[in-house]
Order: structure tokens, then sequence, then C-alpha cells
């Protein structure tokens, strides 16, 4: 498990920005997105303190660490400002983001990263429900680069902030004012988690897949996309300036909410703008046109036992499987009968012979009438004399691929892709 823990905001780590998905409107308004900035008491008094963590919820759905850390992000919002606007209201030159944390991108990494995670059984008959709906946000979002996400299902009955065999767990909550709630790369671990409240299992034209995609969004350190924009009402309010803009403004971006002016009429969904801002993040996209990702390579298949892999034109191959239906092995060709004194070997037809000795008895064999028979050459295969003994060649057979006379081609390797061999596998590297 690997994970990156960025230096903590102003004492109490703001976990900013991670729910990705706050209904559209909510007990907890206050008027602070057009009013004059309110006073951090005012601003407080606004604040929702979560049940299970005792987190402060603002603005709908970021969930602060303690007086402390609602003090940081008052501090930071009502500041400065670094939008800048086109002259348009509400426009600005902004969009996706990636958060930050002392000017540093917070990320995971450096290198290959594996995010696990479990899910509670508290979801109950839900709970299948939630598991496919994590398998289907995480397929979206995985492979996009250096990040993959892992399902461990044998934690589920240990599924709290305290296992640490996991990097982050899934659990159902209710009540909340938000649909869920995610969590930045810096977060710790007692923190780490995407709380699920049950109004999100009704709420068209959103599917749960569609909210998880959101906050994995948040899971990988990015931020709202509508966050830059001026001009809306106070659960889209603008959020504190730590932050990094990746593309160009996408309102039908995953991590922009559809109900602050977003283009996206129906789930959320990734697009182009946010696979770009992944790739900028964390690498080029990995697509294996044939294979299976292993987080480095495409692997496409192992070498069978007796078989060696090759690359020829840049194409798999396998030499093929020999092996003797008749005779043994010597390593080479398949040896049916030693040299016998007093005969003479040969081969005629289809059958391996020896010349009948003068007393008359076979050593090996039947009697034809004329000379002796040893053994059918097995189709395939061809017969010959070698030092007075009787051969046949192996028989070959591709145990995986399709034989092309001489070996058996395992995959043809797509265009813009390099063919390689490694530990006895057959690979390609990746489609960026």
């Amino acid at each position: 498990m690997h994970h990156r823990t960025r230096a903590p905001i102003a004492a109490a780590l703001l976990l900013a920005s991670l729910i990705g998905c706050a209904p559209e409107s909510g007990d907890h308004a206050g008027p602070w997105a057009t009013d004059p900035s309110p006073t951090f008491e005012e601003f407080a008094a606004t604040a929702y303190v979560e049940p299970e963590t005792g987190l402060y919820i603002v603005d709908g759905d970021v969930p602060l660490v303690g007086v402390e850390g609602l003090r940081a992000y008052y501090d930071a919002r009502f500041g400065t400002s670094g939008a800048e606007h086109d002259g348009h209201i509400g426009t600005v030159h902004h969009a996706l983001s990636v958060h930050t944390v002392n000017g540093a991108d917070d990320v995971w990494g450096p290198g290959l990263v594996e995010l696990t995670y479990c899910v509670h059984r508290a979801f109950g008959q839900r709970h299948r429900a939630m598991v496919e709906a994590m398998r289907a946000a995480t397929a979206d979002w995985d492979h996009r680069g250096r990040v993959s996400f892992r399902y461990v299902p044998e934690e589920d009955p240990y599924c709290d902030p305290s296992n640490d065999r996991v990097v982050f767990n899934v659990q159902p909550t209710s009540g909340q004012p938000y649909y869920a709630r995610a969590f930045l790369p810096s977060t710790p671990r007692v923190y780490r988690n995407i709380l699920v409240d049950e109004q999100a299992w009704h709420a068209p034209p959103y599917t749960m897949t569609g909210f998880m995609r959101h906050e994995l969004g948040h899971v990988l350190g990015f931020r709202h996309e509508h966050a830059r924009r001026a001009d809306l009402p106070y659960h889209c309010a603008p959020e504190p300036n730590d932050h990094r803009p990746l593309t160009a403004y996408d309102p039908a971006s995953v991590m922009h909410y559809p109900w602050c002016h977003g283009a996206a009429s129906g789930d959320f969904t990734l697009t182009l703008s946010d696979r770009e801002g992944m790739v900028s993040v964390y690498g080029g996209e990995a697509r294996c046109i044939i294979g299976d990702y292993d987080g480095h390579n495409c692997f496409v298949a192992q070498a069978p036992a007796g078989t060696e892999p090759f690359v020829w034109q840049n194409d798999l191959y396998i030499t093929p499987y020999e092996y003797c239906s008749v005779g043994v092995s010597d390593g080479i060709n398949c040896l049916v009968l030693e040299a016998q004194p007093g005969t003479e070997s040969f081969v005629w037809g289809i059958g391996l012979y020896t010349t009948r000795p003068a007393n008359g008895v076979c050593p090996v064999g039947d009697y034809d009438g004329h000379n002796c028979f040893v053994s059918y050459i097995p189709p395939g295969t061809e017969g010959f004399v070698w030092n007075g003994g009787l051969y046949v060649t192996p028989r070959r057979t591709c145990p995986i691929g399709l034989g092309d006379g001489h070996n058996c081609l395992v995959a043809r390797t797509p265009e813009g892709m390099d063919g390689f061999v490694w530990g006895g596998g057959l690979y390609t590297t990746p489609h960026h």
C-alpha cells in the first residue's frame, strides 16, 4: 500500500472539497456566496457537525477537522481569490484543478500506486449494489495513469477507519446534508473514508456509480469544477484558493455539480477534459489493446512448459511444443530403434523397417514376409535412418496460438506498441 501524506494545513488538515455530492439545497445553507464576508463566529454557526466523526461540514459537503480546521478554511475562503475573471459574470479561466498543500500538489505517489478499499457490511441488502457501483466507478478512473484501485472483500467485516490493511473504507450513513463525501490524498487514515448517505440511493437521474465517480475524483486529489464561478448560490460557493488549475473550464466535468450551472443533463460521467486532467497529474493513460495491464505493461501470455517465447517482426510467438508419439526423445528427434546387429534399417512408405537377420527372427517388430516392420511413421512427422538407427521427427503442436508451419503465432502486436519477452511471458507496451 502506497500513499503520500503532505504536511497538515494550519494544524488541522483541511480535508478540503472532499465531497463531490451535496444536495441542491439543505438546512445548513448560509448567505455568504454574494453577501459581505461573515465574521468567523457567524460562519461557524452555520457549520454542520457530522455525528459519526465530529468533523465540521461547511458549504454543504466540505469536511474539516476541529475548530482550527474550520478557522483555516474560513481564512482561506474569505481571503483573496486566485480566480481570474474574463469580464463575464461567473466565468473564469480555471477548470479541473488539483488540491495543493503548501504549494505542492496533493496527489498519490510517487511511482505506481494501488489504492485498496473495503465496503462495510452495514450496507446490508445494498452491499452487493455498493460493491458493483465502486467496481464500475473505479474502472472508469483505473489505468488512466499510475494509480489503480483494488477492492479487498476479505476486509469488509473489519471495514472502518482503524483498518490499516486498506487505504480507505466505504461506509453508509444517514441524515447528512450531503449525498456522499470522500477525502483527499493527504488525509490521515482515521478520516480516509467515503461516506454514502441514504438519500443517494434515491436521487435520479444520478446513480450510485455516478456519485462514486465524483467521489473518487476527490480521492485522487481533484477539486470541484464549479468552485471558480462567482455567480452561484451558497451550496455552490467558491472554495479556498488551495488548488492548481489543470484544464480548460468544463461545465460537464464529473467534478462539476450539475445543479451549479453545469452542462451535464444526466449522471456524473468522466469527460475528455477529466481524462486530460488525470493524465497531466498521474501520467499517460495506460490501456491494453490486447492482454491485461499489470501496472506497467500488457501481459499477453505465459509460454507453456516446453516452449520458448520470442518476438519476430514485433509480433509475439512461441516455439511449438515437441513430443514423441513413438520412440524416445534424444533431445532433437525420436529414436524408435537403435541399430540392430545383422540387420539394415530403412524407411519404406509410411513405415520403419529392418531387414530380417540371418537367423530369420526379427529382433524387434513383426515379419511381413519380407522384412521386419518396426513402426508406422506418425502423421506430421518424417522417418529417417541415422547411424543405423530408426528415427522419426517429433510431432509439433501449438498449445497456444496458431501454427504457421514453423512456430506458433500468439498475437499480433497492435500498431504503436512494442512486443517483448520478460520472465518467460509475452508482453506489449501499453497504449498511452
